[in-house]
C-alpha cells in the first residue's frame, strides 16, 4: 500500500487540476481534472534488469574520479527536477537510486495493446516513431504529459487483441478489470551526462543556473536518424537528451532516451480520469447511493462547497456524477438483460444512446459495462503457462 499511496503522488506531483481540466477539453469528450490510481503491478524482468545493471556499470566507468564527486550533486538541481519530486522518488527506490548516474524514476504512457510486449521486452528506441527531439524513448515528469498519449482499455478482452495482457495482469492475478482505465509506466531512467534543446536540432549551452535560458550550441544529432547524440563541448558523449519547452513543445519537459538498455520498467499503473472539483472550483464530495433503488451502492461525486445558505444567496452549483460512467461522459443507466445467455442480468449503457442529438455531438457511444464481475475476472480463465 505505501508504494500504491507513492505512486499516486508521483501521478499527482506538479499536476494543476484546473489546467488539466482546461486540457482534457482537447482530448476527451467530458471534462477531468485528476488521474486516480485503481491498479498497480511491480515487474520482474532478470534479464532486463541484468542488461539495466551493466549499463548503469558503463555509465559509472565513465566518469574520472574528480567527476564522480562532481555528479553526485542534488538530482534536483543537475536535472531540475523539484524537491517534492526527488522525494518521491526516493522514497518509491527506497533510497537506492544512483544520482552519481542520473538514476531517476519517469513515467512513460502507451497504447495498451503494446504493453504486453514492453512488460517482457521492455521499452526500445528502435521502434520508436521519430519524434520532436529524436529517434528515441520519450519519458516526462509530469502525468499530465504522458497522459496525453494514453488511450483507454475499455473493458476485459478474453480473445481479442488484449487476451494476453489481460489474462496475465487480472485474470492470473485474480483480480477484476476496472473499465475505462489507461496505463503508465513508472521506470528507472540513467540520464548520465545529459544534452538540453529546445528546437530539436542545436544543443543548448550550459549555464550555471538550469532554469535559465541559454545560447544555442552544437549540432544535437549525429545524423539525419536522429539516433545518436552528438558529442559535447568537452568531446563527451551525452547519454540523454532533456527537451525544454520552446519551439517544440509548449508547457512540459520532455527527457529522450536512445539506448534500451538505459531503462528497466519497474512499474505498471492503472489509472482512471476523474473529477477532484466540481464545476464553481471546490473540491468535490463523494458519496455512496443508500437508498433503495436499482442504483444503491453506486459513487456519487458532487460540488462539496454550496450548502442551503449559499442557495439563498444565489449561488449554485449542479455538479453531479454517478459512476460508472460511459464513454461519452454520462452518468451510465442501468438496463436488465433478456437474451438467452444472460436472462435479467442487469448492465450499464449509455443513458444518451440513441438520440440524434447526443449522436451528432459525441458520436457513436457503445459503453457497455455488466453489473458484477464475470468469470474472466476472477481468476478463472488464467491461461498462462507455468
Amino acid at each position: 500500500w505505501k508504494k500504491l499511496e507513492l505512486v499516486q503522488n508521483l501521478m499527482e506531483v506538479a499536476v494543476d487540476p484546473k489546467k488539466m481540466a482546461q486540457a482534457s477539453t482537447n482530448r476527451s469528450v467530458f471534462l477531468y481534472d485528476h488521474l486516480k490510481v485503481v491498479g498497480l503491478w511491480h515487474i520482474t524482468n532478470k534479464s532486463r534488469e541484468e542488461r539495466y545493471e551493466a549499463a548503469k556499470s558503463r555509465e559509472r566507468d565513465k566518469l574520472t574520479e574528480d567527476a564522480k564527486g562532481a555528479k553526485k550533486m542534488d538530482l534536483c538541481i543537475r536535472y531540475g527536477f523539484s524537491k517534492e519530486y526527488c522525494n518521491i522518488i526516493t522514497q518509491l527506490s527506497s533510497g537506492s537510486l544512483n544520482s552519481s548516474i542520473g538514476e531517476v524514476f519517469l513515467l512513460h504512457a502507451t497504447d495498451p495493446t503494446n504493453l504486453h510486449n514492453i512488460l517482457f521486452e521492455g521499452l526500445d528506441p528502435e521502434v520508436a516513431k521519430n519524434g520532436n527531439f529524436g529517434r528515441g524513448v520519450y519519458f516526462a515528469e509530469n502525468a499530465a504529459k504522458i497522459d496525453q498519449y494514453a488511450r483507454v482499455d475499455k473493458r476485459f478482452d478474453s480473445e481479442g487483441l488484449l487476451s494476453e495482457l489481460h489474462d496475465r495482469i487480472y485474470s492470473c492475478s485474480n483480480r477484476k478489470h476496472p473499465h475505462n482505465v489507461r496505463y503508465a509506466l513508472v521506470s528507472k531512467v540513467i540520464l548520465g551526462n545529459h544534452v538540453t534543446t529546445k528546437d530539436g536540432k542545436t544543443q543548448l549551452m550550459k549555464t550555471g543556473d538550469y532554469q535559465k535560458d541559454a545560447v544555442k550550441g552544437r549540432i544535437l544529432f549525429r545524423d539525419k536518424t536522429k539516433t545518436e547524440l552528438s558529442d559535447l563541448e568537452d568531446s563527451s558523449t551525452p547519454s540523454s537528451l532533456i527537451g525544454l519547452p520552446g519551439k517544440k513543445v509548449n508547457t512540459f519537459r520532455e527527457f529522450v532516451v536512445f539506448n534500451r538498455d538505459q531503462i528497466f520498467v519497474e512499474y505498471l499503473v492503472a489509472y482512471h480520469r476523474e473529477r477532484s472539483l466540481c464545476d464553481c472550483g471546490l473540491k468535490v464530495s463523494k458519496r455512496t447511493v443508500s437508498k433503495d433503488s436499482v442504483n444503491k451502492g453506486r459513487t456519487i461525486y458532487q460540488c462539496g462547497g454550496i450548502d442551503k445558505n449559499d442557495e439563498e444567496r444565489g449561488l449554485k452549483c449542479d455538479f453531479i456524477q454517478m459512476f460508472p460512467l460511459c464513454d461519452c461522459g454520462k452518468s451510465a443507466f442501468i438496463q436488465t438483460s433478456h437474451s438467452v445467455n444472460n436472462p435479467n442480468r442487469k448492465y450499464y449503457t449509455c443513458s444518451e444512446k440513441g438520440r440524434p442529438s447526443h449522436r451528432k455531438r459525441y458520436g457513436q457511444c457503445n459503453f457497455f459495462q455488466w453489473m458484477g464481475p464475470s468469470s474472466y475476472e476472477t481468476g478463472l480463465s488464467c491461461k498462462k503457462q507455468k
